[in-house]
């Protein structure tokens, strides 16, 4: 029930800034975020310059971060003058004794700020049911629910492993759970590729598999990838686990700008390969 509530708070908030700001504010916000979604990447480029020349900013992200900086910018921009140029408006009704909205206006906005609401709602549950399915996978994969069980003498259902899988079990009983299922059908699908990823790579024979499938090793082999793997540098900074400096290496950031090795690698399906890695092995 406290999921209900909290999506229900969440709901009920949005619908009183929708009402005390109104159906064009709110429309013109969500004009604002299309469009910057729009332009996001186009403007990206030519905001990459200075993205750089922020200093805290990984090279490896440099192709993320520019787009999200250029459409936080346009954003910012276009719901400023929306902002502004509605200001105006609501002052020149106050100078001719009208109210500032019109009643239709705010009903409007209370509307399309619950819908705005419900829809943030059930993105944020969808996301955190995926992130709890994906924890189970990975809890499974590696013991960790087997272990659980035997200490609690309980089925693991009951004793779930941390808060993602306590916000599961709500989700789950919850009238929001069919509508959190059909917002992401392929939550299955994504949490069990996790989940043999985990199998895989933490038991030796079936590792050994995975480093000699065809589709692995015609990745692994080409000169580009074999370059980095084998760097020192790269090596070291693995070892040492210094993250920020290994997105940071020009070599690595190389590799993700290679078009011809990012369409290699999407041709790898990894589901198809953990599959029949985990069946070779038997």
């Amino acid at each position: 029930m406290t999921v209900i509530w909290i999506s229900l708070a969440a709901v009920l908030l949005f619908i009183f800034i929708g009402y005390r700001r109104g159906i064009l504010r709110i429309l013109a916000l969500i004009g604002a975020l299309l469009l910057a979604g729009l332009a996001a990447i186009p403007l990206g480029a030519s905001l990459l310059p200075l993205v750089q020349r922020a200093g805290f900013i990984p090279r490896a992200l440099m192709p993320i971060a520019a787009p999200l900086a250029a459409g936080l910018v346009v954003f910012i921009v276009l719901s400023g003058v929306a902002s502004w140029l509605l200001s105006r408006r609501e002052l020149g009704r106050e100078a001719q004794k009208l109210p500032r909205m019109e009643p239709w206006e705010k009903l409007g906005g209370a509307v399309l700020g619950g819908l705005w609401g419900c829809t943030l709602v059930v993105l944020v549950l969808t996301g955190l049911h995926l992130l709890g399915r994906v924890d189970q996978e990975l809890a499974q994969a590696t013991g960790e629910t087997q272990k659980a069980e035997a200490a609690e003498s309980v089925p693991a259902a009951n004793t779930p492993r941390n808060a993602y899988q306590q916000l599961n079990q709500q989700i789950d009983a919850s009238p929001l759970a069919t509508i959190v299922q059909q917002v992401n059908p392929a939550e299955e699908r994504v949490a069990k590729v996790f989940g043999n990823l985990a199998k895989v790579t933490s038991d030796p024979v079936l590792l050994e598999h995975l480093r000699t499938h065809p589709s692995i090793a015609r990745l692994t082999n080409l000169p580009q990838l074999k370059a980095v793997a084998q760097d020192p540098e790269i090596q070291r900074l693995l070892r040492e686990r210094q993250y920020y400096a290994l997105l940071d290496d020009p070599k690595l950031a190389g590799l993700l700008e290679d078009k011809a090795l990012v369409e290699e690698c999407r041709k790898v399906d990894l589901e198809a390969v953990l599959a029949e890695v985990q069946q070779s092995a038997r």
